[in-house]
Order: C-alpha cells, then sequence, then structure tokens
C-alpha cells in the first residue's frame, strides 16, 4: 500500500516536471512490455499493438483499482474486478485466436 501511495503522490509531479515525466513513461514502457511478457501475449500471433493495447488496459484497470483501493480500503473489494479484468483478458485472447483459427 506504501508503494502505491508514493507512487500516486509522484504521478502530479511527473505532469509538470519534464525529466520526470520522461522517466515515467519509461518506466510504463518497460511495464506495458512486461505486462505483456506476463500475459502470454510474447510470441503470440496477436499483433504489436493489439499486445501493447491489452497490456496498456490491464495496467489502467491494476492502476485504477489501486487508487480506488488506497482510497477506500475496506469498501473497495480488488477481488471481483480483477476477476472481470481477466475475463476479459481470456475473452481477448479467445476471439482472436478463434478469429485466426477461422478458414478465409
Amino acid at each position: 500500500m506504501e508503494a502505491w501511495r508514493a507512487f500516486f503522490e509522484i504521478v502530479p509531479h511527473a505532469l509538470r516536471d519534464p525529466d520526470l515525466h520522461e522517466r515515467l513513461t519509461q518506466m510504463y514502457v518497460w511495464y506495458r512490455d512486461l505486462t505483456a511478457f506476463t500475459c502470454g501475449l510474447e510470441g503470440t500471433s496477436l499483433e504489436p499493438e493489439r499486445q501493447h493495447a491489452l497490456a496498456a488496459l490491464v495496467l489502467t484497470a491494476l492502476d485504477g483499482v489501486s487508487f480506488q483501493v488506497a482510497l477506500d480500503p475496506r469498501g473497495v473489494d480488488p477481488a471481483p474486478a480483477f476477476e472481470l479484468l481477466f475475463e476479459f483478458i481470456r475473452g481477448a485472447l479467445r476471439d482472436h485466436y478463434d478469429e485466426e483459427a477461422a478458414p478465409s
């Protein structure tokens, strides 16, 4: 929780400070690549643009839910949100592979 609080304290400064902005931007490039890797997207036939888009959505959900939990730890249960997120990811990948396997 402390790490998330520190992160959310830094973000407003990163939006104004060009040096910090660049560092946070590069962190997110690395973070999207790491997310694509951990979701098993690398090495698939899914286009790199879709891999990055899916990774960006995953990070958006993680950051957003974490922010809500930080604000209201007793009122926000992240488990159901992450369950839906995982269903979305599986569905997105399943739809891609179903389209790929369909005869032309």
